[in-house]
Parts: structure tokens; sequence; C-alpha cells
């Protein structure tokens, strides 16, 4: 007997419907369909809840000749292959786009607000205080959404706070020092910008994690 039988046949003893048992483990009706007829294989957190729902032991649900096991530990293994390197394309991608951001910002005040003292003045004030600071709520909110890094994510507060000062050395301090012939440290090491960029992250990704938490209480 495959597996998509067994859980049939446990269900069937349960006297549950199909519509029920995917009500209860938060699939659609077709999933479950799919799972009993041995057109796919359940993932590993439904056979757990299917368990406990059909107070049936988890050895009876998937013990089963060699080569049925062996398809669904091969189905489990690409599973958590596909997840993983889904998760790895998205971690990048956050990574990535911030940057693609903060160098287009630099490139920016080069290309159009350099030696301008007007224009320097609306690009800290626009870039550096509004438009990089909302990046970094979005960004931080997405990496506490999806929990990414797990604890080591909270480490990223200060790189934040610190990609911010680092932006108005490489622009607006770089600028001045040139006009001025002088060096001039505030530009370089701005606390109340590094805080702005802190302050941005920390609120994200609490927000973030809040949802990530909620949606994980949900499935349980």
């Amino acid at each position: 007997m495959d597996i998509g039988s067994k859980i049939k046949n446990a269900r069937t003893e349960c006297r549950m419907t199909q519509e029920q048992v995917a009500e209860a483990l938060g699939v659609t009706r077709q999933t479950m369909s799919n799972w009993e007829n041995g057109k796919s294989f359940p993932d590993i957190a439904s056979v757990v809840k299917m368990s406990d729902l059909y107070h049936v032991s988890l050895d009876d649900l998937l013990k089963e000749d060699q080569m049925a096991m062996s398809d669904y530990v091969g189905y489990l293994k690409e599973s958590s292959d596909v997840v993983k390197s889904k998760e790895k394309s998205a971690k990048l991608m956050v990574i990535v786009v911030y940057l693609l951001i903060w160098i287009g910002s630099i490139i920016l005040y080069w290309g159009a607000f350099s030696w301008d003292p007007t224009g320097a003045f609306g690009f800290e004030f626009l870039f550096e205080y509004i438009v990089l600071p909302i990046v970094i709520l979005i960004i931080a909110y997405q990496i506490g959404r999806n929990n990414f890094w797990g604890k080591r994510k909270w480490f990223l507060i200060p790189l934040f706070g610190l990609s911010l000062m680092v932006m108005e050395g490489a622009t607006v301090g770089i600028d001045v020092c040139l006009a001025r012939k002088e060096f001039d440290y505030i530009y370089f090491f701005n606390v109340a910008l590094f805080s702005v960029g802190a302050i941005a992250a920390v609120m994200g990704m609490i927000c973030g994690y809040l949802r990530y938490l909620a949606q994980e209480n949900k499935r349980e």
C-alpha cells in the first residue's frame, strides 16, 4: 500500500471528508485529493498534522515498502532544496536592491548635485533623511517578515545606520572638503544620521518580525 492510500484509509476510518481535513491543514481539497491519489506527496508538516488529526502514529502513516519510501524521501529532499534555493535568492535580492539604490544615490549626487551648496543641502535632506530611511524601513521589514538570517538579522541594524553615515561622507563630506580644502569630520561621523538609519531599521525589522510570528502562530 502506498502513502496516498494510507492517508486516505486513515481519513475514512476517522469518518472525515477531504474538505474537512483540507480546512484543518490549511490546503485545498484538490491538494488533498492529489495526495491520496498519489499524484503528489504531502510535506512533512502536513503528515504530522494528519497523524494528530487521525490519531494515527507517524510510523503507521510513513512505513512503506522501500520503493515508496524512497520516492517520498526524495520528494522531501527536493522540496527542501527548492525552499532553500528560493530563500537564498530572496536574501541576495534584498541585499542587491539596497546596494543598487545606495550606490545609485551616490552616483546621482556627483552627477547632479555636487559643487552646488543648494543642491548639496537638498540631496542631504531628501535622500539621507527621507528616501534612504524609507528604503531601509522597507528592506528591514522584508528581512523581519521572512526571518532572514534568524537571530543574526538584528546585527544588520547598525550596518544600515552606518550605510547612511558612509553615504554622507562619500557625497557631501568629500564635496565640502574639496571646496573648503580642509577636512570636516562632521560629514564623516554624523551620529544623528547613523541614528536615523538604525531607527528605521529597528522599526521595519520589528514590524516584519511580528508579522512573521503571527503567521507562524496561525500555521500552528
